[in-house]
């Protein structure tokens, strides 16, 4: 089996949780068919683009049609990621 990390370039869902106290940002991949597809997470030090932007480049295609949860802390990926709402 190939447990490797991906880019997901298709639709992206992400959010920030609060998990044992410690902030963690989610990425999920929502299939075209319906359904999710592959799973990210990861623990951040506080939500900003500077936290984000590592998660992201790991991650996500820069052509990925991303929603978010509207936290400010995405604004500076704008340029990087076009397609984030």
């Amino acid at each position: 089996m190939d447990y490797g990390i991906y880019l997901i370039d298709i639709h992206f869902e992400i959010t920030v949780c609060n998990f044992n106290k410690r902030l963690v940002v989610v990425a999920l991949e929502i299939l075209e068919q319906g359904g999710v597809g592959r799973a990210y997470a990861q623990v951040i030090d506080h939500a900003s683009g500077e936290e984000f932007r590592p998660f992201f480049n790991g991650y996500i295609s820069t052509e990925a049609h991303i929603v978010t949860d509207i936290w400010k802390g995405y604004l500076p990926l704008k340029s990087e990621y076009p397609n984030i709402e």
